[in-house]
Formats: structure tokens, sequence, C-alpha cells
């Protein structure tokens, strides 16, 4: 409900700040091998053991492939190895399609 614009707007501010390291503390890139286009990306935060996923996309035309499972795994790897006892995503229950992927991931709806 939000305009495309203003949507837009907010959306680089939050890529801005998690790039910077004020809303997470690492963000992974899926790409093609020799291409600096990113395919995909998801920021990750720790706090007190618990990792928390804070955002994941795939370029619309790229969906489908399973990019989004490798990123979710890559984010579980980098959790684990940064000391994460469980991990947690926040998500909208009508967003079917993330919901999907969080369950298929090992991630239970809350």
């Amino acid at each position: 409900r939000i305009a495309r614009d203003k949507f837009r707007s907010l959306y680089e501010i939050w890529m801005q700040r998690s790039l910077a390291r004020e809303l997470a503390d690492t963000v992974l890139v899926v790409r093609e091998r020799d291409s600096i286009v990113p395919l995909g990306m998801v920021t990750i935060s720790l706090k007190q053991g618990v990792g928390q996923i804070g955002l994941i996309s795939v370029c619309e035309h790229q969906r489908g492939r399973g990019l989004g499972r490798l990123l979710i795994a890559a984010a579980d790897r980098w959790m684990s190895e940064h000391g994460a006892h469980s991990a947690q995503v926040i998500t909208q229950r009508h967003n079917k399609a993330a919901c999907r992927l969080y369950e298929q991931a090992g991630y239970q709806i809350e």
C-alpha cells in the first residue's frame, strides 16, 4: 500500500544502511561467475547469539533457480560461523512465497 516511488526510496535507504553496517553485520550477494551484476542478496545481523535475516531478494527474472535457498544456506552458514545458536526472519504471513522458502529452509512459522 506504499506508493512505488516511496517504496523504492525506503528500500534504497535500507540497503545503504545495511551496506554501511548500520542495520546489518554483513550483506551476502549471489552473482554469475565473472559478473559484477548481483542476482540476489541477503542482509544478516547477529545479536546475543541470535542471527537474523533482515532482507532477502532475488531478481524477478532469476526466481525459481534456487538462488533464495542458496542465499538462506549461506546466511545460515555465516550465522553459525559467527556464533549464532538460533536464527530468525520476520516476514508477513501473506507473503506466501517467502514463507514457503523459509519453511523449506527449516525455519518454523510463528
